[in-house]
């Protein structure tokens, strides 16, 4: 996906896009915890984020309390793999590379099929 795809803009300010925000629930953004100003506290919110609610069914999960990433594209996995790599630690892979849709899903459209009417039009 490109940022284009996300992100748009409309008399000199960037805006996400309309079908970005009516397909992606819940997005909201924290100004105080601007990246470029406060890092850290950035990170510690997170950190608080990971361990909150203290709810036991979270903590027993198939993946527990362990920290997750979502390689979805090849670049994102690049990055994820390189910095992995400089901490020096293990991973566990919990799905394969790319996505497949279930035999269960319909690929075919429920829409009808567009004819000819009768007067050839």
């Amino acid at each position: 996906m490109k940022i284009s795809e996300i992100v748009l803009e409309v008399n000199g300010k960037r805006k996400l896009r309309k079908a970005t925000t009516n397909s992606v629930p819940n997005i909201q953004s924290y100004p105080y915890l601007d990246n470029t100003t406060n890092p850290y506290l950035a990170y510690r919110f997170g950190v608080a984020l990971a361990t909150s609610p203290n709810n036991v069914d979270y903590l027993e999960g198939p993946i527990g309390t362990e920290f997750t990433t979502i390689g979805y594209s090849d670049a994102d996995q690049e990055i994820i793999d390189h910095t992995r790599k400089e901490f020096g630690i293990s991973v566990h892979k919990h799905s394969t590379k790319g996505s497949v849709e279930l035999d269960t899903a319909t690929t075919s459209s429920p829409v009808a099929a567009i004819k000819r009417n009768k007067y050839g039009v």
